[in-house]
């Protein structure tokens, strides 16, 4: 249920302007959350029922529908899109290009069997039901081809009501019974006669979405002189933004600060935008052999790679390289799989060269995880001599200084020599009244321990340190459901 993503800033992956709006969340009870959220794409023409044209409000609109002969477009309730083939030897049958979710067209009715365990059922291309992973079967109800509520069929409870006004043109939503209401305004339809843009029509959609707390978002369509379209959201917060699009392609010319330059390649286009800062940020994607470079503002260059062979392993994150301001391409990230594209291992790198290693179990649990020490000659000199530093301040140092030393030393030890036991040496010298938080990373970093036993070690320093009981609890309970999956294994 997680938001979906734009490409670049507010670029979609085909370089049209994308916003995402997480309005509320709708609550089923025993952890069953709905989002209520809404979307407007500069390059979309689609037809809100709800909020007019350009918008969509996807947890009561999704769809399943013929994209082609051979592909099944299907929406799901979370905004994100995806595409199922269709089976040659079975009539009916569908499956994405991992093999981890199917569907089964049967007359007018279409079901999506997902990974993660839920079932989406369409009938007439529309969403029907949906049955969660734990059995729960929440059913959308219809009036005059409009969804007006969902239930829960085991608890009768409707979270989420579309409220109608007198004309029957939907008003607003009612979420856990506080209303969000919203108005339909008018945006600028730009239109070509002769290759003359001319505004042809005004077309209702949504203006202004007010909260339960009575702030608003509000949204103005409007054209430059040109008869470029844009669109000016003020949130609820005051903050505003004016997005600025092509009237032909729907392409995104600028975001707030930054401009946008779109490059058709014949494939995804290539997105990249730059302020008057002389900043500049890019997202090339290659859809044919999985590979994505992208730069950002304060990360560098990252070209992500991903398995793009059909079969279980298809879209699988493979690794992740970046390269540093120096022009210095090294590996960040990398991921292993079994032939069912179950993930198996990963191991993430980082600048200086540490290696944080997790197992998996084959169902997406961790089963051990590893810290690496890094290899490199000159970072083993320069450690070494930062350990004789820190030794000799411990050495000469007296009162405070000496404590201060000593709590150095400390963390030398613990984070980048990732020696716990001669860290504990160095806070055992330390008054019990100081180095509480280096007291809990000695337990928190210390591999050997199981959850059992570091809920052992928190209780210990419980008695310890009586003050600190909120913090310490936390993190024994936390340990304790930590344990619990460990146990379940």
């Amino acid at each position: 249920m997680s938001t979906p993503l734009t490409s670049l800033g507010s670029a979609n992956a085909y370089g049209q302007v994308q916003l995402w709006i997480n309005e509320d969340e709708a609550d089923y009870g025993d952890g069953l959350l709905l989002p209520i959220r809404i979307t407007f794409e500069s390059g979309n023409e689609y037809q809100s029922k709800v909020l007019g044209r350009g918008f969509w409000f996807p947890l009561m609109e999704a769809r399943a529908y013929p994209y082609s002969e051979r592909l099944m477009q299907v929406e799901l309730l979370c905004g994100k899109t995806i595409f199922l083939i269709k089976d040659s030897k079975s009539s009916g049958q569908y499956y994405s290009a991992n093999k981890k979710m199917t569907g089964v067209l049967d007359g007018n009715k279409f079901t999506l069997k997902q990974e993660d365990g839920w079932e989406l059922r369409y009938k007439d291309g529309k969403i029907w039901q949906a049955q969660t992973d734990k059995g729960r079967v929440l059913t959308w109800y219809y009036r005059n081809n409009l969804a007006v509520e969902i239930k829960d069929e085991r608890s009768g409870n409707s979270a989420v009501k579309i409220e109608v006004g007198t004309r029957g043109i939907p008003v607003g939503v009612s979420v856990n019974g506080k209303t969000h209401s919203f108005q339909l305004g008018k945006r600028p339809r730009i239109e070509y006669i002769e290759s003359k843009k001319v505004i042809g029509a005004m077309d209702d959609t949504l203006s202004v979405w007010s909260y339960p707390d009575g702030r608003k978002d509000t949204y103005e369509f409007a054209v430059t002189q040109d008869l470029q379209p844009t669109l000016k959201r003020t949130d609820r917060d005051g903050t505003s933004k004016t997005y600025q699009w092509d009237a032909k392609t729907g392409s995104i010319v600028s975001d707030g600060d930054w401009k946008y330059k779109i490059e058709n390649n014949g494939q995804l286009p290539k997105l990249r935008r730059y302020n008057d800062k002389g900043q500049e940020e890019f997202r090339i994607v290659d859809n044919r052999n999985g590979v994505v470079s992208q730069q950002m503002l304060g990360v560098g260059t990252q070209i992500t790679e991903s398995f793009r062979t059909p079969g279980p392993l298809y879209g699988r994150l493979r690794k992740i390289d970046i390269i540093d301001a120096d022009g210095t391409r090294r590996n960040f990230f990398q991921a292993m799989y079994n032939e069912r594209g179950d993930l198996l291992r990963t191991i993430t790198v980082d600048k200086r060269g540490y290696s944080t290693t997790f197992d998996y179990d084959g169902h997406g649990k961790i089963t051990g995880e590893k810290i690496s020490f890094p290899t490199d000659s000159k970072l083993l000199a320069s450690l070494t001599g930062r350990e004789k530093e820190l030794v000799g301040r411990v050495k000469e140092a007296e009162g405070v200084d000496k404590k201060e030393a000593l709590m150095d030393l400390a963390r030398f030890y613990l984070f980048d020599l990732l020696n716990v036991q001669k860290a504990t040496t160095v806070v055992s010298q330390l008054d019990h009244q100081i180095g509480y938080g280096l007291r809990v990373q000695l337990i928190d970093h210390n591999m050997a321990l199981s959850p059992t036993q570091k809920v052992k070690e928190y209780e210990t320093l419980l008695e310890t340190y009586p003050e600190q009981r909120e913090d310490l609890e936390f993190l024994i309970n936390m340990r304790k459901e930590e344990s619990k999956r460990w146990a379940s294994k």
